[in-house]
């Protein structure tokens, strides 16, 4: 079995997400869905300080539910330069910094709950 090298701190990229504003991180998880036809994008004010933000697009989804919480990994838009979303961080950013997250795509989701780690499971998305 082979093991990877690296492995990222959520705590420490939290921290350098921390000081971003929000509309940044936002805009980068958006830039990525860009690529595709149509992107949906809504947000809504919950607590004091908090806001729940769904992006949709339409395109085919991640080839591999791995690629949702994989940092850097191999993708084929790197060597497309009019693609965005070349180096894998725009959903990484913003779920280093949301209480709880929630990635779909065709066929599986990738949930990253209040208390830490990730749950996969698959789902009828088509």
């Amino acid at each position: 079995m082979t093991v990877n090298r690296f492995e990222v701190s959520d705590q420490g990229m939290r921290e350098i997400h921390a000081g971003r504003k929000p509309a940044h991180l936002v805009r980068e998880l958006i830039q990525n869905s860009w690529d595709e036809c149509r992107v949906a994008v809504a947000s809504a004010r919950g607590a004091p300080d908090m806001t729940r933000l769904v992006v949709e697009d339409d395109g085919k989804g991640f080839r591999r539910i791995e690629d949702a919480y994989t940092l850097l990994g191999p993708t084929e838009k790197r060597s497309d330069p009019t693609k965005r979303g070349r180096y894998n961080l725009g959903e990484k950013e913003i779920v280093s910094v949301a209480l709880e997250a929630k990635v779909s795509t065709v066929g599986q989701t990738a949930e990253f709950p209040p208390e830490g780690r990730r749950r996969v499971s698959a789902n009828k998305q088509e």
